[in-house]
């Protein structure tokens, strides 16, 4: 509605405006952004407060860590296998099958006792992953915290060690005794480097090993390069692997070769120079 003027009388041309009506869309979309645009922040930047000036509180930074807690590990470039149960053949000897992770990581693997799985993370240099650590992890439903990981990192002695993930920081990622990975070795080769290892079904791990179903993973590898545990930026992701599927057993057997044949019997006395025998009378 339209307010008169105190002296004329006339229509003012100011409007009323409900001051307790809610928030307009117009309004809402900043906020909703900076939300987001926060979401985005890289974790330590969060928690040291140097992406906003250092003005970031303990409390707004405690506050953004817990909705980035609620983003499943999925959000990285992973490549999750078509459905529960399929696999690709592995090129390494000694490996039956394996299953993209991403575009320049491979997990290969082998079921050689009932409690015990044969693993190889695959890294190739052209990708990056290959150059710095890299790692795959269990945990529940994809998410990096609590998890379990295996990692490999090129320091200046290279390692294989097992590792515990509480939080969404570096400080949370900790080297481990609970389990230790089994028949390490680690081969760096002119494109790829694989760290090979071993994991048994109740090794002390606080998330356990399922050689023969399917297992929640995670996986990661550096940002730049680094050698050792640093933020991975966006080389993150996960992927749902049943150990139970062995590619080598699905490939198509080769055909029988046909039976040997003899030469008829006219053309074997032909061959052998004796002399043919008549035909039966009718």
């Amino acid at each position: 509605m339209a307010a008169r003027s105190r002296c004329s009388g006339k229509p003012s041309s100011r409007r009323i405006t409900n001051r307790g009506a809610p928030l307009s869309t117009r309004r809402l979309f900043p906020l909703l952004a900076l939300v987001l645009a926060a979401l985005m922040l890289p974790q330590n930047a969060l928690a040291a407060g140097s992406g906003w000036g250092g003005t970031v509180s303990s409390a707004m930074s405690r506050f953004f860590s817990s909705l980035r807690a609620g983003i499943p590990a999925a959000q990285g470039t992973s490549v999750k296998p078509a459905a529960t149960g399929t696999c690709d053949p592995s090129s390494l000897s000694g490996y039956t099958s394996s299953v993209a992770l991403a575009s320049g990581l491979r997990l290969h693997w082998a079921v050689t006792t009932t409690s015990t799985i044969q693993l190889a993370l695959e890294a190739t240099k052209a990708s990056g992953a290959g150059t710095g650590w890299f790692a795959v992890g269990w945990s529940s439903g994809g998410a990096m915290a609590p998890a379990d990981a295996v990692m490999c990192n090129l320091a200046t002695t290279p390692a294989i060690k097992a590792y515990r993930i509480t939080g969404y920081s570096t400080s949370s990622v900790a080297a481990t005794t609970a389990f230790t990975p089994g028949s390490v070795s680690l081969t760096a080769g002119t494109t790829t480097t694989i760290a090979a290892f071993t994991r048994s079904t109740g090794d002390g791990a606080s998330i356990g090993v399922d050689v023969a179903g399917v297992n929640s993973l995670i996986w990661a590898y550096s940002a730049g390069g680094s050698k050792t545990v640093a933020y991975h930026n966006s080389n993150y992701g996960s992927a749902d692997v049943d150990f139970s599927c062995d590619a080598s057993s699905s490939a198509t057997p080769a055909p029988p070769p046909p039976p040997a044949t003899s030469a008829p019997p006219l053309l074997r006395r032909l061959l052998l120079g004796e002399a043919p025998t008549a035909p039966p009378p009718p």
